[in-house]
C-alpha cells in the first residue's frame, strides 16, 4: 500500500510515513507515538 500512497502523493508537499507494523499490532500506543514524533522531526 505504500507505493499506491507514494503514487498520489507525487508533486504535493506531504510526507509519507509507515507505522511499525509490529507495534500497531500488539497496539504497543507509546512506541508508535515515539515514531510519529521521529516522522515529523
Amino acid at each position: 500500500m505504500e507505493d499506491d500512497f507514494k503514487k498520489k502523493l507525487e508533486g504535493k508537499s506531504v510526507s509519507l510515513g509507515v507505522i511499525d507494523m509490529q507495534a500497531y499490532g500488539m497496539m504497543n500506543g507509546k512506541k508508535v507515538l515515539e515514531q510519529a514524533y521521529t516522522l515529523m522531526g
